[in-house]
């Protein structure tokens, strides 16, 4: 049994499902999710059950039996004495020691295991992407959603453009972590597909959609995506697009990842993080595949 603890927004989450998912296919072991996180956190909620085929929520009889198959503490206290970590297969809860990819990974083998982290690299689950791109499906869809996806459809260099503002630009200790992209990264990114694609089409994504009409004013080959019901939705569109310009958002990084156009052109940026310690952890946070600004 494995035990994914879910945090964050639907971008953190499929991070997090993700991951699960790919050792509970390697284990052939049942994935269930710890949604407890949600009954304190007052801004999200558990997103994944708009997009996913099938899940599982964990019980209390499954912590149970997670916590019951902890090491012994004459074990723990044996590795103690060596001064030795215990051996990842016989660990039961896996706390994310550090923000890039853990090379230990594929040693997670106990018979029951428990996740917490945000786990944000594509190389804990990039071998089962044909797996993770049938089982997240978007379904109940709004009819502005059909709209906006018959007009993305009908150009053949769509890209989509996401802008992320809300508490990364209201908070001023999350703008400091976070940072926030300006007008110059994106016209930067614009400027760069304008020059590999023909007659691209650009579709705005954002929480702050004033904002986003004043920064590409005068431009007229832009739509801006407004009045959908589900954040889902959005990022629906998003991986529609056959290209992305995306912000320093895990939300729209899975709507690039999600993107199933084999030739695509995704534009990252090269500052992930205002926090240069963060930074400094990004190493394989962004496809080698994708360009970076």
């Amino acid at each position: 049994m494995i035990i994914v603890k879910l945090t964050g927004g639907l971008g953190n989450q499929l991070f997090q499902f993700a991951i699960g998912k790919s050792l509970s296919i390697k284990m052939k072991q049942r994935l269930m999710f710890d949604i407890s996180s949600f009954e304190w956190d007052s801004i999200r909620e558990f997103s994944l059950d708009k997009i996913l085929k099938q899940y599982e929520i964990a019980t209390k009889e499954d912590f149970v039996k997670v916590t019951s198959s902890i090491p012994k503490f004459s074990d723990r206290l044996f590795y103690k004495l060596i001064n030795k970590e215990i051996p990842y297969f016989k660990k039961s809860l896996i706390k994310e020691s550090k923000f890039t990819f853990d090379p230990n990974y594929p040693l997670y083998s106990s018979p029951h295991l428990y996740l917490e982290g945000y786990w944000q690299s594509e190389n804990y689950f990039k071998d089962i992407r044909p797996y993770l791109l049938n089982e997240i499906r978007f379904e109940n869809l709004t009819p502005k959603t059909y709209y906006y996806k018959n007009i993305i459809e009908s150009h053949s260099e769509s890209v989509s453009i996401h802008v992320r503002r809300g508490d990364y630009a209201s908070n001023p200790d999350t703008t400091n972590f976070h940072g926030l992209m300006n007008k110059t990264y994106y016209l930067k990114a614009i400027q760069l597909l304008s020059s590999k694609l023909e007659n691209p089409y650009f579709f705005v994504f954002s929480d702050d959609k004033e904002f986003v009409k004043t920064m590409f004013e005068g431009f007229d080959n832009i739509e801006f995506i407004e009045g959908l019901t589900y954040d889902y939705e959005d990022l629906y569109l998003m991986s529609l697009c056959k290209h992305q310009i995306i912000a320093n958002s895990s939300f729209s990084w899975w709507g690039a990842w999600l993107n199933r156009n084999e030739r695509k052109e995704i534009i990252a940026p090269k500052q992930w993080f205002h926090d240069e310690e963060m930074q400094s952890k990004t190493t394989d946070l962004i496809p080698s595949s994708w360009i970076k600004i």
